[in-house]
């Protein structure tokens, strides 16, 4: 491959020999003539390949110049620059794209076997370790199961125990013909209780809600209910606000309430009366706790004393207030706790409240008891839908009229020890 070329050229003038310029130019390389020059040689290096043509022209010193003369010449391409070579490279080039893509390939392949025997190795180790969770998981169940069962069977017989010492229930299903009784625990044993004890001239009956629900609310029913009979069948106490004052005095002194010592700051609400056969009235005292009557269609609402009783800021010497109603034939009475006016429910999320029970109780208040209770727990149940319960459940509704018309008894309350019936579980 040569392209390094040296052009020599000269004239002849006869008339005038000496001082001959040239210029020259190389078409295809340049397009204006050189600088004039006595130099008559052109020098061309590094050519490419190509189709030249060399123009030279002489200049006399009177000005005359020679024709042009030319000279074609032609650089043939290296072998690299040639067709074959070029088909050549185009070969190698796409045999080097499919090698690489070949390479790539494999390469991917590999890193997505690895990656799939690592991923493989992973999932048989973390199947090791599920099936040893799982078998110790099974293991921890049945122990929890059995713990359950255990703490189930507990509660159960605490049930027992708990409804063994408040006959209440029963007392007001059977003494009372004309009432309907809804004791319902939130759990299996609860702190909302029934109490009822017939006396020489009447009935004291109460509704009870105890701190809490569940173990430590059946505590503090049993404490409301030991200190109830105490008060009225061994101290013979029959007015209502002095039962709930020395029950307060009693709730704080058994738990030392009132001492710095105390660890514990539990109470209770109580709506309480006492149903005065001989005298035909009804007087009643509560504590956060109203009661409600209904006579001849239209219902009236005893609120309770703002003052709880048992708490540590339960002031011991508070006097509870009574309020006395003469009896009327066709009166309706009511008591009950918050567990059934503060139970969450509807489209909103809003409370049952009291306003609900109350047109309930007005607008039903000609029904039989036992229709009472059922239509009350169905609206209770619609409300709460597959809402959680907040609370225990508790309301009693009662009519005197037949044991007022049987005048004046001596009752002797069911035997301590014995076991009342089921509480309404499903409500």
């Amino acid at each position: 491959f040569e392209n390094n070329f040296t052009f020599n050229f000269n004239a002849i003038y006869m008339y005038l020999p000496g001082n001959i310029k040239y210029q020259y130019y190389l078409k295809g390389l340049e397009s204006n003539w050189s600088p004039e020059s006595t130099v008559s040689q052109a020098v061309y290096t590094n050519l490419s390949h190509g189709d030249y043509e060399l123009h030279v022209q002489a200049l006399a010193e009177d000005e005359k110049k020679s024709s042009v003369q030319k000279l074609k010449f032609t650089i043939l391409p290296p072998w690299w620059h040639t067709w074959w070579a070029y088909c050549l490279y185009g070969f190698l080039s796409v045999f080097f794209v499919i090698a690489m893509m070949i390479l790539q390939t494999k390469r991917v392949e590999r890193m997505q076997k690895e990656k799939f025997e690592k991923q493989k190795r992973l999932n048989e180790q973390l199947e090791l370790q599920v099936k040893e969770r799982t078998i110790e998981l099974s293991a921890s169940l049945e122990k929890v199961e059995e713990a359950n069962q255990e703490i189930t069977s507990s509660l159960k017989y605490a049930e027992m125990i708990q409804r063994s010492l408040l006959p209440g229930l029963d007392t007001f299903k059977t003494e009372i013909p004309d009432s309907f009784v809804i004791w319902s625990p939130r759990d299996i044993v609860g702190g909302d209780i029934i109490f009822a004890e017939f006396v020489k001239h009447g009935l004291i009956g109460a509704v009870i809600d105890c701190t809490g629900h569940g173990v430590p609310g059946a505590f503090m029913s049993m404490i409301a209910s030991s200190g109830l009979r105490m008060i009225v069948t061994e101290e013979g106490c029959l007015d209502p606000a002095e039962i709930l004052k020395r029950l307060n005095y009693f709730v704080i002194k058994s738990l030392q309430q009132d001492t710095e010592l105390a660890q514990s700051d539990d109470g209770m609400d109580v709506s309480l009366c006492f149903c005065n056969i001989k005298e035909k009235t009804i007087t009643f005292a509560g504590a956060k706790l109203p009661l409600v009557y209904i006579h001849n269609g239209e219902l009236t609402l005893i609120k309770g004393e703002r003052q709880s009783i048992g708490y540590r800021k339960s002031d011991l010497n508070f006097n509870y207030k009574n309020h006395t109603i003469a009896f009327e034939e066709g009166m309706s009475f009511y008591m009950f706790t918050d567990g059934i006016t503060d139970q969450l429910g509807g489209e909103k999320n809003r409370i049952f409240g009291s306003k609900r029970l109350k047109k309930l109780l007005c607008d039903n208040n000609d029904n039989k008891f036992t229709a009472q209770r059922e239509i009350i727990m169905e609206a209770f149940h619609s409300h709460k839908g597959n809402g959680e319960r907040q609370d225990d459940v508790t309301l009693v509704g009662f009519n005197l009229d037949k044991i007022m018309a049987a005048g004046e008894r001596s009752h002797q309350p069911a035997a301590r020890g014995q076991v009342p019936g089921k509480p309404d579980k499903e409500e």
